[in-house]
């Protein structure tokens, strides 16, 4: 038998490397399936409501549902594509379509939803060209899992907004989404290239959460032809609308990223990549830390290599008392004169703390690094405070 942490510590250690983990990028297949699609001729059409009424009356009262999405399974492994329509109001119940592999050969072009789904439809391992939901006054919930989509649109039918969404290790190309369309809304693991939603004066598409986690969105705007920062900054303002601070930081940076891709001024790119990198365009409160100490134990090894701290009063051995006596030890006093160096010109490089200084730079070169570090530890802080500022605003 293990050890009763075992367990504990292996979902730790899960948890650990997810969040580690970057987001994946979508695959060059699914980039040309999503732009370069084209059917020659009508797809047949598969209708839930025609199965139904096709159904012997003695079936009609079985989960004639569920033999429904079975069939649209079946059909997934016969090869081609196919239209569904699932426009008949379902009984309550968990339904599902998994179509074995989200293959881009064998996959539904069009699947609409017009009818009531009183409770959770789920899309595994099926590529969907365009995927339609109508909301409906009833608590719905959508999942997608391992799934292609090239369009996924969610239009509000009523004026009840109940509909959640959850699209999990999945790739869709756009998703659109109508005024008071949803509900809950999360993206986890998954590549979202673009979206289209109401502009900024127009009523918000969520009423609830809205999640991205670990979501891969587009780096350049020559990956899908409709892609735009406009689309972006759109979503960023319902995101603010609702105090979802975190998310509409994190669709800023994207929004950032993509218009960059058009900025003419070298500079100005210089500078938005250099800001990306410090500190995600200023929503990063670990990367400013991270480079903050980074920085401090860089100084510190170029200082301790160089002999580059000195005393500032060697004659003085009353200055040099209690823990001060560390900086005039004949062994280890090089190396705690330079961690002693390197944090002041760390956390005090303009001298506004009236501190007295123990130790100073040996040569100018020393001071001109001792500068340098000042101005990059003070601009660290700076972003690590603008993004604690950013991630904790209220309004």
């Amino acid at each position: 038998m293990g050890p009763p942490f075992g367990k504990g510590l292996l979902e730790r250690l899960r948890v650990f490397i997810f969040k580690r983990t970057p987001p994946k990028a979508p695959s060059d297949n699914f980039i040309r399936w999503c732009t370069e699609f084209f059917r020659e001729a009508p797809a047949k059409v598969f209708s839930f409501n025609d199965f139904f009424n096709d159904l012997p009356q003695v079936k009609q009262d079985d989960d004639w549902a569920k033999l429904a999405t079975d069939e649209v399974t079946r059909l997934l492994t016969l090869g081609g594509t196919f239209n569904v329509n699932i426009d008949k109001d379902l009984p309550e119940g968990s339904y599902t379509i998994d179509g074995v592999e989200a293959s881009f050969t064998n996959f539904i072009e069009t699947l609409k939803i017009t009818a009531v789904i009183p409770s959770d439809f789920h899309f595994n391992n099926v590529s969907i060209s365009h995927l339609i939901i109508y909301t409906k006054d009833a608590n719905s919930y959508i999942n997608t899992h391992n799934a292609n989509i090239g369009k996924m649109e969610i239009r509000n039918s009523t004026q009840q907004h109940q509909l959640s969404v959850s699209i999990g290790n999945s790739n869709v190309g756009m998703i659109g989404l109508s005024e008071n369309s949803i509900s809950y809304f999360s993206v986890i693991r998954s590549a979202v290239m673009d979206f289209e939603c109401p502009p900024t004066y127009g009523v918000n598409p969520f009423s609830g959460s809205v999640i991205f986690m670990k979501t891969y969105f587009p780096k350049n705007s020559t990956t899908l032809p409709s892609h735009r920062a406009q689309s972006f900054r759109n979503l960023r303002h319902h995101l603010m609308q609702l105090q979802n601070m975190h998310m509409a930081n994190l669709i800023h940076s994207v929004e950032l990223i993509l218009e960059r891709n058009v900025e003419d001024s070298p500079f100005n790119k210089f500078l938005s990549y250099l800001y990306q990198f410090v500190s995600d365009f200023g929503s990063s409160t670990s990367r400013p830390l991270m480079l903050l100490v980074l920085l401090w134990v860089l100084s510190i090894w170029v200082i301790v290599e160089g002999n580059g701290a000195v005393l500032v009063f060697p004659e003085d051995n009353l200055a040099y008392r209690g823990w001060r006596e560390l900086l005039v030890d004949d062994f280890w006093g090089n190396i705690y004169r330079s961690i002693t160096l390197s944090s002041q010109q760390t956390f005090n490089p303009l001298g506004l703390l009236k501190t007295r200084n123990l130790v100073l730079a040996s040569s100018g070169w020393y001071s001109v690094w001792g500068i340098l570090q000042g101005i990059l530890s003070t601009t660290f802080i700076a972003l690590f405070i603008l993004a604690v500022r950013r991630r904790f605003k209220l309004q």
